[in-house]
């Protein structure tokens, strides 16, 4: 079967790649071609992550395992396994010092066979740079503090 997968990369600029893999391939291929298809080094560490509809990260899947806790990496999970129907998505981490972060969704699968993962389409040029990953803190008002706030009770300490 030929999954037809987008890449998006979490940016200012619309960067995005188009990718054809075998479902039997593992989580490494898929690993290895979206480093290829964006001039990114293979030798970063990176990991794919379950999401839900609100992009959180959920289970983690490792390049490598990391301490004995870890029970799968990326070798021992086939992509057919995780992105099972259109529209289903992983979110992938790239390079833990600089988080590249990046949208994988299915966007097609076919009876195809094919033999080699491969870029089919690119859009945007990478930054040099890792974009700046700003979090959003809706509670951002609670944890102000005001005038009001004392610690004089704290003050014999």
């Amino acid at each position: 079967m030929k999954y037809h997968i987008r890449i998006y990369l979490e940016s200012k600029e619309d960067v995005t790649r188009e990718i054809e893999i075998s479902g039997e391939d593992n989580l490494m291929e898929l690993h290895n071609i979206i480093t290829q298809s964006c001039n990114l080094n293979d030798k970063e560490l990176a990991s794919f992550h379950l999401t839900n509809d609100e992009f959180d990260l959920l289970k983690e899947i490792p390049l490598i395992p990391i301490d004995e806790n870890t029970k799968e990496s990326m070798e021992q999970v086939h992509i057919k396994e995780l992105l099972m129907q259109k529209d289903d998505r992983l979110i992938y981490i790239y390079d833990y010092m600089k988080m590249w972060r990046f949208l994988v969704e299915l966007k097609e699968i076919s009876s195809q066979i094919i033999t080699k993962p491969k870029c089919i389409f690119k859009s945007g040029e990478m930054p040099t740079q890792a974009p700046e990953i700003t979090f959003d803190n809706d509670n951002q008002e609670e944890n102000e503090f005001s005038e009001e706030d004392s610690f004089d009770e704290y003050n014999e300490y």
